[in-house]
């Protein structure tokens, strides 16, 4: 019974989500997916996972344009998504 409630409720979010974007328009809904993307993304464990798997694939990178690289793949993720 929790799980439906649950299933619900997401539901109610995915389609909230999709009209807000839908209303926003393709140029600002690309904005705001990126913005949310950036803002919370960092926040995830994958970010560290990314950073890792970027120092190991690409060990000359300084920290600064790791973080750029980083940062512009929550960008393009948050567009796309």
């Amino acid at each position: 019974m929790i799980i439906k409630i649950k299933y619900f409720l997401e539901l109610i979010a995915v389609k909230l989500a999709l009209t807000l974007f839908r209303i926003l328009g393709i140029k600002n809904a690309s904005n705001f997916g990126s913005f949310l993307a950036r803002k919370i993304g960092k926040r995830l464990e994958v970010q560290n996972l990314a950073r890792s798997n970027l120092k190991s694939a690409m060990p000359l990178l300084k920290d600064q344009q790791i973080e750029q690289t980083l940062d512009d793949m929550w960008d393009n993720l948050g567009r796309i998504c």
